[in-house]
């Protein structure tokens, strides 16, 4: 028996609304007309670069804040990230 049958169940009615729903409603779900398309599409491209150039820092960041809550110090912390 699985341990989440609610996980399951809904995506098994995710994934049938999706398939129910007409071809035509999916392709021209914006109803501005394309205009919403043309602002979400640069911005993304704007954001992903972002993210592709400054994604080690902000993971090292990220990843030293998560240790500091955990209550490693800062020692412990780049004493395993130089491998010593």
């Amino acid at each position: 028996m699985s341990r989440q049958p609610g996980f399951r169940l809904s995506l098994f009615f995710l994934l049938w609304i999706v398939l129910a729903t007409p071809s035509y409603a999916l392709a021209y779900g914006d109803p501005s007309g394309g205009f919403l398309f043309q602002t979400l599409a640069p911005l993304a491209a704007v954001l992903w670069g972002a993210w592709m150039i400054f994604a080690g820092s902000i993971l090292k960041g990220f990843r030293k804040a998560v240790d500091r809550m955990r209550g490693a110090t800062d020692k412990v912390v780049d004493t395993q990230q130089n491998g010593e």
